[in-house]
């Protein structure tokens, strides 16, 4: 038997089931759930007009062990690809057209037990937090992805400093100019700089229209605008003279290969997480999209 938190419609709220889990498919293993991170992306998905089918586990960052072997491993967004295609030979596999993602067209980990394929799970060691790897398989990934688009840029400014944003500040290994209105979220990025400034980066960590202006209005001639949050139903509205006259280049980022993920491991920037048990899921549903935490929400089984 598995706990699981599922959506049994759209725009409904998450509901506690108890079900019978099937033994694992081709490819497949069972992961005991230690932690399982949930973001505004499972907000979004939550409020689309459709589910892509029911009743479906929502979760994309998680950390459990293998049943039977014992063995720890991390969950990411990516669920299976094709393993074909160029985008897969060059081992771009986020980037496959028949790519399936947890918590979206495949069953995410906020459950106590799941079946998982096997083909995108990373070993990890038996060592360290859980609730803080759990972050890392899913936001970490993206913030450094985020990070490498910006380049090299002297002024960066980071525009939301929530469950993606704080960990880019983190691995921007300098001091950015951080835009929160919330003055305790702001804090999370230590020696942010403050004051008006025409920025040669910008990336932006909330599926935010006003966010996207904003940012693009502070940038340099030239400057680099990079997309870093997701929403299934998001979209921009920038002026294309504007855009055109000032040589502005916006770049959208999702996740990354083996190496950058190689990389993230080694470098384990540290998440700040709001710890909760499976049970307060369906109640902090909203929360994903009022805020009212720090970092990103994290559940553990108990």
């Amino acid at each position: 038997m598995s706990r699981a938190a599922v959506f049994h419609r759209a725009k409904e709220p998450l509901q506690l089931v108890q079900r019978e889990l099937p033994a694992p498919g081709p490819g497949e293993v069972t992961v005991n759930i230690e932690a399982c991170g949930l973001g505004l992306n499972d907000w979004h998905v939550a409020m689309l007009d459709a589910l892509p089918f029911t009743p479906l586990v929502p979760g994309c960052e998680a950390v459990g062990r293998v049943e039977g072997t014992n063995r720890r491993v991390g969950i990411g967004p990516l669920a299976t690809s094709c393993g074909a295609c160029a985008a897969c030979r060059a081992g771009r596999h986020y980037r496959c057209a028949a790519a399936t993602w947890h918590g979206f067209t495949k069953n995410g980990a906020l459950c106590t037990r799941g079946n998982f394929a096997e083909q995108h799970l990373v070993p990890l060691p038996d060592g360290g937090d859980a609730a803080e790897l759990a972050v890392l398989m899913g936001s970490g990934l993206a913030a450094l992805a985020a990070v490498k688009a910006a380049g090299p840029a002297e002024k960066l400014g980071v525009f939301g400093l929530g469950g993606l944003g704080h960990l880019v500040a983190q691995l921007a290994d300098r001091a950015v100019y951080a835009f929160e209105p919330d003055p305790e979220r702001l804090m999370l990025a230590k020696g942010q700089l403050t004051g008006p400034v025409a920025l040669d980066a910008a990336i932006v960590c909330v599926p935010s229209a006003q966010a996207i202006q904003r940012a693009f209005n502070l940038l340099k001639p030239g400057g680099r605008l990079v997309l870093a949050a997701s929403s299934p139903t998001g979209r921009i509205d920038l002026s294309l003279s504007a855009l055109t006259a000032r040589e502005v280049t916006v770049v959208g980022t999702h996740l990354g290969g083996p190496e950058l993920l190689a990389e993230l491991l080694e470098r384990r920037p540290k998440p700040v997480v709001t710890r909760k048990k499976l049970d307060d899921a369906p109640a902090l549903l909203y929360a994903l999209r009022d805020g009212g935490f720090l970092g990103r929400l994290v559940f553990e089984p108990g």
